[in-house]
């Protein structure tokens, strides 16, 4: 990952960028089933939010990109409030990482290809959901915009339903 970095600084910019695409992509999918190992219910519930409330999820997560990136920008502004941008910061890569496991997941068991382990599940899910980023303007996109949008509103609505609501998913 560091020789990557280098070559992009140095000058080979399309390789070391590439490189440093797959390191973040390989730490990614190492970390899912690590993070599915600490709350599985929790991801379980968030994965069955994306079967039941799609149009709900995507409108909380719509919400809550635009008040972040407002919240972030107006943050930044202030000399003062820069902690609390890493707060955000922080708090929004906990929550891609928790989107990412629940939309891998939901991905797998729409596709019925695995009955077996949710780790294999997970891992087949992931590795679709990060080969979306290498497909040239879409994976921008897709990085930038939608990966955002659907992580954390599936992030908000799990835990609207887990704390406000007491509501539980079953699979069907």
């Amino acid at each position: 990952m560091i020789q990557a970095g280098l070559d992009f600084i140095n000058g080979d910019a399309q390789n070391g960028y590439t490189k440093l695409k797959i390191c973040i992509s390989v730490f990614r999918l190492i970390s899912l089933p690590v993070v599915l190992a600490w709350r599985a219910a929790f991801f379980e519930q968030g994965y069955l939010a994306c079967f039941f409330e799609k149009k709900k999820m995507l409108g909380l997560g719509l919400t809550v990109y635009f008040c972040l990136f407002l919240l972030g920008t107006a943050f930044l502004l202030a000399a003062v409030t820069y902690p609390l941008t890493f707060a955000a910061a922080a708090l929004c890569f906990f929550a891609a990482i928790f989107g990412e496991t629940s939309l891998a997941l939901y991905i797998s068991s729409r596709m019925k290809i695995f009955e077996s382990s949710k780790v294999a599940k997970l891992l087949f899910g992931g590795i679709i959901v990060e080969m979306f980023n290498f497909i040239p303007i879409f994976g921008t996109v897709y990085a930038c915009f939608i990966e955002p949008v659907v992580c954390a509103g599936v992030f908000t609505q799990t835990a609207l339903n887990a704390v406000v609501y007491k509501k539980l998913y079953t699979e069907r």
